[in-house]
């Protein structure tokens, strides 16, 4: 499962019959009905759900025979940046520098920089903000805080920076 995630998104898989196509927007309406209706154990649904959507995704699909980061490298690369992921997972609210990911990873901040952009597809900086914002998405719906308190408590360094991040990542206010 972990080379699906190892190599660049544009060469990640995807569903390319009608009868996938149905069976994957089959699977996401059941997902969303469990969200919606929270039934008992429906957090448990959903992974099984998104599991059998990955395999949906997979069943045809080959690693490609060469990767961005080389030929059989994509999942050690992947393995590499992992502490940085792991990073940004567990402080989502807050900015992670490219220089103290790369410490986490016991790589040149230059390194990383190029490791993660081909193993990820996006930079760093990108990847961070893309989860500082969906942390601050899931708070708004969560809470009742302000746009001011999220914005602090996500480093962002006021509410219109985030309202300009947040408009533009998202498409709406």
């Amino acid at each position: 499962w972990l080379s699906l995630f190892a190599v660049p998104p544009r060469r990640r898989p995807w569903v390319k019959t009608e009868s996938a196509r149905a069976e994957a927007l089959e699977i996401g309406y059941r997902m969303r009905r469990e969200i919606e209706d929270k039934p008992r154990f429906w957090t448990y649904a959903l992974r099984l759900y998104l599991l059998r959507l990955l395999f949906v995704l997979s069943r045809d699909w080959r690693p490609p025979k060469t990767s961005a980061a080389g030929p059989g490298k994509a999942e050690d690369s992947l393995m590499r940046i992992m502490p940085a992921l792991s990073m940004v997972e567990a402080g989502r609210a807050r900015r992670i520098t490219v220089p103290e990911a790369a410490r986490a990873c016991s790589l040149s901040p230059s390194r990383f920089a190029v490791l993660f952009r081909q193993t990820m597809g996006a930079p760093f900086a990108k990847f961070s903000l893309r989860a500082r914002l969906a942390y601050v998405a899931q708070r708004l719906l969560a809470t009742n805080h302000t746009i001011d308190d999220i914005a602090v408590e996500a480093s962002f360094s006021d509410a219109s920076h985030l309202c300009r991040h947040f408009a533009k990542h998202y498409r709406q206010t």
